[in-house]
C-alpha cells in the first residue's frame, strides 16, 4: 500500500498525526533558545601568563618562546601568535575550524606542562581559556551615582546589583567594570626609616607576619578534642600602626671606655610612616553620556534563551529600582534582545508577508478560492513540524534558520500545486467527482516519483552547504539544515494531507462543475473574471514559442549573451561573510603616546565626548579610558593600555545622517588644528560596525600585511618603507603599522662588587627598590567578608620623579644606610612596549 494510498483510506489517523505536530510546534517554538545568530565556535585558544614587573624583551625569551614551541607541536595547529608586554605573555593558537576545541584545549595544556619547569620560578602558572569574541553580553548596565564616590558606587553595585542578577536564572556570570577600590596605604618616611636603622623590606615583612591567622593542631583531652589557633589579623585599621617593625639603636655617641648599655624601645610602625585608607590610584575611567559611571555585563549560560534572560534582568533592574537610593541611576546601555526581536520580527513578517502573496498568486492561476486555502493550509503545517525537529536537533530559532524557513515557503507549495492539478485534471478527464477516493490516490500516485525528484532537486543544492567549514560554514549550516527539512516535510504533506483534504473539502459537494453553490461560487466568478489576464499571457506565450522554436540560434545568443553579461556583473560585485548594514553604532580610538599617563588620556577623550555633544544625531555616548586590572584572563585580553581610550557613539534611529557620512565629518572636524590641539595630537581611528561579525576580526582593515625577521630596527624600517609606496596605490587610505611604540624606561644596572661589599645581593636591591617606587602590597585587611590590599611604598615626596632614584636609601645587613647610586649606575631611554610574533617569529 502506497503512502497515498494509506492516508486517504485512513484519513483520521492523518488528522490526528498531523494535530499532534502542529501541537509538538507550538510547544517547540516556545521552548525555543532565540538567538541573533547562531552559535560560533572559535577555534582559538589563549595561553596567559603573567610575570610581575618583567619587561617585554625578558617575556618574549623567558616565557613567550618556551610556551609558542610547547604549543607548536599541538596536533591540529595551523598558527599560533603572540604578544609579549610589560608583565604578560600572550599566545594565541589557531586550529581548523573542524576541530574540537574541548581536545584541542587538553592537548595544549599537555603541552604546556612539558615546559612548565623552564619557566621563571615566579612567573605565574599560564592558564588556557577558549575565547570566543562573538560571545557578547546579553545586557550591559551602566550604574551611576551624584553624590557616591566611585568606591562607594562600586561598593553598592557589587553588594545589590551584581549579586541580584547572578541570581536570576539562566545569568552565567555579572562583571563590573569601572569605579574604584580602597586600599590601606603605608607611606614610609624615608628620613625616619634611616634613624632607625631599618630598611622599608623589614616594613613590608614586619607587616605580612604580623596579620596571620594560623591553626596550632588539636589538643585531645578526655571527652573532647580542642583546635588551637594562633589569632593575630588585624581586626581595626588603628592595629595596624601599633605593630613593631624594629628596636632602637643605643646610643653611638659614647665617651671612650664606657660601656653600651642595650635598648628595649620598639620601634613601631606610625613611627616610621603613615597610615591612611584612601582610594587606590586609578587605571581607568568610566563614563556613560559625560556621567562617571560603572558599567556591569551580565552574560548568560551557553544554552539560555537570550530573550527570556533579557526580561527577567529588566524586571530585575526594575524592582532595584525602586528599592535603590534616589541617586543611584541605572541604565540600559546595551541589551542584546532588542536586536533578536528586531530581526527575528523582521524575518517573520518577511515569511507572513511571503505566505500571502503566495496565497494570492494562486486564487489568480488556480481560479479556485478553496482549492487555494488547503494548498496554503502546508505552509504552517510544514513550517510547525520544522520548529520541532529544529527543537530536537539543537538549532535555535535565529536570523539564519528563520532565513531558511522564509526561503522555504515559496518552495513549500510547490509539490501541492502539481498533487491538486493532477487530481483536478483526473476529474475532468473522468467528467466529474465520481469514485473521487479512488480517483485521488491514482492521480497522487501518478505525481510521487516526480515530486521526488523535484524536492531532492532543491535538497542537493543545500545539502552541500553542510559541509562547508570555516566561519561561513557555521553561520549559513542551520539554513541548509531548514531547508532540506522543510522541503522533505512539505513533500510528506503534498501525498498525504493534502489528498484527504481534497476529497473532503474540496469536492465532497460538487456534483459537476456547473453545480458549483454557496459562497465558494461567488468568489469563484469573481476569481474567473480576474483571471481574464492569465488567459492573455498564455495566448501570449502561445503566439511568442513558434517564433522562438522557428529561430532557435538567434535567440540562444540572446539567452547566452545575458548569461555571459550576468556572469560578468557577478564578478564585479563585492564579496563578505555578512551584508553591510548601518547598525547606527561606532567606535572612535583615540591613542596617546605609549607610557602617558591615564589622567591626561582622560582629558583628551573628555575634549572628544564635549565636541560629540553638538551632534542631534547622537543618542549616547559610551567612554573607557584604560583598563581595571581585574585579574581576570578573558579580561587582559580585551584590556588597553592607561595611553589608549575608547568611545562607542550610538546613534538615533530618526538621525538624517547614514553613520558613515557621520564618521567622514567627524574626521574632518578632528583634523583641524584646533581640535588636534585639543586632542593632544591623538591617533584616532574609527571603526565602522557594518556587521555584527566584524568585530570577531583580529585586524578591520580588509588587507593586512605581514613582515617577519628578528631585528626591530630592521622590521620598522622595512614597514615605513613598504607603507609608503602603499600610499601611492589609488584607493588605499588609512594606512597604520603595528610597529610598537617605545615606552621611556630608566634601567638600573647593580654593581656587584660593591653590593657585595655591603654585604647585599641583587635580590635585596630589586626588592627594595620595587618596594620603594612601585609599591607592595604586604598583606590584606579583612573588613566586612571583603579584603582590602595593605600596600607598602615610600611616600611621594621621597619617590616623585626620576632624580629622586638615587638618594633612596638601601639599608646595609652591616647596620649602615647605603644611597642607592653608591650601588647602581642609572640610564634613561626607550624599549619596545610591546613585541609581537606569528609562526614563532617577530612581526
Amino acid at each position: 500500500m502506497s503512502l497515498p494510498s494509506f492516508s486517504i483510506k485512513r484519513p483520521v489517523t492523518v488528522y490526528m498525526f498531523f494535530t499532534a505536530v502542529m501541537l509538538f510546534g507550538f510547544i517547540s517554538v516556545q521552548m525555543l533558545r532565540q538567538e541573533l545568530f547562531p552559535p560560533v565556535t572559535y577555534p582559538k585558544l589563549s595561553v596567559i601568563t603573567h610575570y610581575a614587573n618583567a619587561a617585554p624583551e625578558e617575556i618574549e625569551q623567558l616565557i613567550t618562546k618556551p610556551i609558542e614551541e610547547a604549543v607548536g607541536s599541538t596536533p591540529g595547529l595551523r598558527s599560533a601568535t603572540s604578544v609579549s608586554r610589560e608583565g604578560m605573555s600572550l599566545v594565541v593558537a589557531e586550529f581548523g575550524w573542524e576541530q574540537n576545541m574541548d581536545f584541542a584545549a587538553l592537548n595544549v595544556r599537555e603541552k604546556i606542562d612539558l615546559v612548565k619547569s623552564r619557566l621563571p620560578r615566579d612567573a605565574e602558572e599560564p592558564t588556557v581559556i577558549k575565547f570566543n569574541p562573538f560571545e557578547m553580553p546579553a545586557v550591559t548596565l551602566s550604574v551611576s551615582s551624584d553624590r557616591r564616590s566611585p568606591v562607594q558606587l562600586k561598593r553598592f553595585a557589587d553588594k545589590y546589583i551584581k549579586g541580584e542578577m547572578e541570581k536570576i536564572n539562566g545569568v552565567a556570570s555579572a562583571t563590573i567594570s569601572g569605579g574604584a577600590d580602597e586600599e590601606i596605604l603605608v607611606e614610609v618616611d624615608q628620613g625616619r626609616l634611616k634613624a632607625s636603622a631599618l630598611s622599608i623590606s623589614d616594613v613590608s615583612k614586619a607587616i605580612s607576619e604580623a596579620n596571620l591567622n594560623y591553626p596550632g593542631g588539636t589538643i585531645k583531652e578526655n571527652f573532647y578534642e580542642y583546635l588551637v589557633r594562633t589569632i593575630g589579623e588585624f581586626k581595626q585599621i588603628g592595629e595596624i600602626g601599633k605593630i613593631a617593625v624594629g628596636r632602637e639603636e643605643a646610643d653611638q655617641n659614647l665617651a671612650p671606655g664606657e660601656q653600651e648599655e642595650p635598648t628595649n624601645d620598639l620601634v613601631l610602625l606610625k613611627d616610621v610612616a603613615s597610615i591612611t585608607r584612601q582610594t587606590q590610584e586609578r587605571t581607568s575611567f568610566s563614563r556613560f553620556n559625560s556621567r562617571e559611571n560603572l558599567t556591569v555585563s551580565v552574560q548568560k549560560q551557553a544554552q539560555s534563551n537570550t530573550i527570556q534572560v533579557a526580561n527577567q534582568v529588566k524586571k530585575k533592574i526594575a524592582k532595584l529600582k525602586e528599592q535603590a537610593p534616589e541617586d543611584i541611576k541605572i541604565d540600559i546601555i546595551y541589551d542584546q534582545s532588542k536586536f533578536i526581536k528586531e530581526a527575528v520580527n523582521g524575518v517573520r513578517d518577511a515569511a507572513v508577508q511571503g505566505g500571502i502573496l503566495a496565497f494570492l498568486v494562486l486564487v489568480v492561476f488556480l481560479q479556485d478560492i478553496m482549492a487555494s486555502v488547503l494548498v496554503i493550509l502546508i505552509i504552517p503545517i510544514t513550517i510547525m513540524a520544522t520548529l520541532t525537529l529544529m527543537y530536537f536537533v539543537g538549532i535555535s530559532l535565529n536570523v539564519i534558520s528563520l532565513g531558511g524557513i522564509a526561503l522555504g515557503v515559496g518552495m513549500l507549495i510547490d509539490n501541492a500545486i502539481v498533487v491538486i492539478e493532477n487530481i483536478d485534471r483526473h476529474i475532468k478527464e473522468q467528467g466529474g467527482p465520481q469514485n473521487l477516493k479512488e480517483i485521488a490516490i491514482r492521480a497522487t500516485d501518478e505525481v510521487v516519483a516526480p515530486l521526488i525528484a523535484s524536492t531532492l532537486t532543491t535538497v542537493m543544492v543545500f545539502l552541500p552547504m553542510i559541509f562547508v567549514t570555516g566561519l561561513a560554514g557555521q553561520i549559513f549550516k542551520e539554513l541548509a539544515w531548514v531547508v532540506v527539512v522543510t522541503q522533505i516535510f512539505s513533500f510528506i504533506v503534498a501525498i498525504t494531507l493534502l489528498p484527504v483534504t481534497i476529497m473532503q473539502f474540496s469536492y465532497k459537494e460538487k456534483k459537476s462543475e456547473d453545480k458549483k453553490f454557496g459562497w465558494v461560487q461567488a468568489v469563484n466568478k469573481v476569481i474567473h473574471l480576474s483571471g481574464k489576464p492569465i488567459t492573455y499571457m498564455e495566448s501570449s506565450y502561445k503566439a511568442i514559442l513558434p517564433g522562438f522554436i522557428k529561430n532557435k540560434g538567434r535567440y540562444l545568443l540572446i539567452v547566452l549573451g545575458v548569461f555571459a553579461f550576468t556572469v560578468f556583473m557577478v564578478g564585479k560585485m563585492e564579496r563578505v561573510v555578512m551584508p553591510k548594514v548601518d547598525q547606527g553604532q561606532f567606535m572612535i580610538k583615540a591613542d596617546l603616546a605609549v607610557g602617558m599617563r591615564v589622567e591626561r588620556t582622560n582629558a583628551v577623550a573628555l575634549n572628544i565626548e564635549k565636541y560629540l555633544k553638538r551632534f542631534p544625531q547622537i543618542m549616547s555616548v559610551s567612554t573607557i579610558v584604560g583598563s581595571s586590572k581585574t585579574g581576570s584572563a578573558k579580561d587582559d585580553i580585551q584590556s588597553i593600555g592607561s595611553h589608549q581610550s575608547q568611545i562607542i557613539i550610538t546613534l538615533r534611529a530618526d538621525r538624517d545622517l547614514t553613520t558613515d557620512e557621520l564618521i567622514q565629518k567627524i574626521r574632518k572636524d578632528l583634523a583641524t588644528p584646533f581640535m588636534r590641539k585639543a586632542t593632544r595630537g591623538a591617533r584616532v581611528n574609527y571603526v565602522l560596525y557594518e556587521s555584527s561579525f566584524k568585530s570577531g576580526g583580529e585586524n578591520n582593515a580588509p588587507v593586512v600585511l605581514n613582515i617577519k625577521g628578528n631585528n626591530l630596527d630592521v622590521l620598522k624600517k622595512i614597514t615605513h618603507r613598504i607603507q609608503k609606496r602603499m600610499e601611492a596605490i589609488d584607493g588605499v587610505y588609512d594606512l597604520s603599522n603595528t610597529i610598537p611604540e617605545s615606552a621611556p624606561e630608566t634601567k638600573i644596572t647593580v654593581d656587584k662588587d660593591k653590593a657585595a661589599f655591603y654585604r647585599m645581593s641583587v635580590t635585596d636591591l630589586a626588592t627594595a627598590s620595587h618596594i620603594s617606587i612601585k609599591g607592595t602590597v604586604a598583606s590584606k585587611f579583612k573588613e566586612e567578608g571583603k579584603e582590602i590590599d595593605i600596600r607598602v611604598v615610600l611616600r611621594e615626596r621621597d619617590r616623585g620623579g626620576i632624580t629622586d632614584l638615587p638618594f633612596i636609601q638601601m639599608h646595609s645587613p652591616l647596620g649602615v644606610n647605603v644611597p642607592l647610586s653608591e650601588l647602581v649606575s642609572f640610564k634613561t631611554g626607550e624599549g619596545p612596549s610591546e613585541i609581537k610574533r606569528i609562526s614563532q617569529e617577530r612581526t
